[in-house]
C-alpha cells in the first residue's frame, strides 16, 4: 500500500512539473503569436486591429476613440514613416504578477519617413530631433535624393497579459508616464 501512495505522489508530482512546463511553453508560444499579429497590424498600418493590442491603461492617458481616429488620421496623411521591417531581438523571461505575467521585448525597427513636403532647414532640424529623440541605440541618416530619413530604431516594449486576454503591449517610455500615474500594477511598476 506505500508502494502504491509513494508511486501515485511521484506521478502526481511529475505531472504538476510536466504541466508546468507545458504552461510556461504555452505562455511564450501566445506571446510570440500575439507578437505577430501586433507586428503585423503595426506594419500594415492596421488601427482597429494594432489598438486591439494596447495595454488598455494606455486609454486613461489617451481615450481610445481619440487615440484610433488621430493614428487613422495620420497614416491616411501619408505622414507616418514607413516601416519596413520590424525584428524581436529578445524576449526576456515571462514573469507572474497577481493578474497575470509579463515580460520585456526588445525588437528593431527599419522605417522610411518622407521629408520631400520639408524645407531643407526643417530638415536640417529634423534630422537633429529625431537624432536626439531616438537615442544612441537607433541610427537616423538622411537621404536628399530620395527625400527620405532612413531610421534604424532600437526599442523595447513590455508585454502583459493579466487573466484569459490577449498579451498587450506598451512602450518603454510610456511606462514612465503610467508608473507617475500609477496606473501600472504595482508588482510590474516595481520590477521596471
Amino acid at each position: 500500500m506505500k508502494k502504491i501512495l509513494a508511486t501515485l505522489m511521484v506521478f502526481a508530482f511529475m505531472l504538476t512539473v510536466i504541466d508546468a512546463k507545458d504552461m510556461k511553453g504555452g505562455e511564450l508560444t501566445s506571446l510570440k503569436s500575439d507578437i505577430e499579429s501586433y507586428k503585423k497590424a503595426t506594419m500594415n498600418g492596421d488601427v482597429d486591429k494594432l489598438i486591439d493590442y494596447v495595454y488598455p491603461t494606455v486609454f486613461k492617458l489617451m481615450p481610445k476613440d481619440v487615440m484610433i481616429k488621430q493614428l487613422k488620421a495620420a497614416y491616411a496623411s501619408g505622414m507616418m514613416p514607413k516601416i519596413n521591417k520590424m525584428e524581436i531581438v529578445k524576449i526576456y523571461p515571462i514573469q507572474k504578477f497577481d493578474k497575470g505575467e509579463f515580460t520585456t521585448v526588445d525588437y528593431t525597427m527599419n522605417l522610411d519617413m518622407d521629408s520631400s513636403k520639408m524645407p531643407k532647414e526643417i530638415k536640417s532640424k529634423m534630422l537633429d530631433m529625431l537624432k536626439s529623440k531616438l537615442g544612441s541605440k537607433s541610427k537616423v541618416t538622411q537621404d536628399d535624393k530620395n527625400n527620405l530619413f532612413h531610421i534604424e530604431k532600437f526599442s523595447t516594449m513590455y508585454a502583459i497579459k493579466e487573466g484569459n486576454s490577449s498579451w498587450k503591449f506598451i512602450e518603454k517610455d510610456q511606462t514612465k508616464m503610467l508608473k507617475a500615474k500609477k496606473l501600472l500594477p504595482a508588482q510590474i511598476a516595481e520590477k521596471l
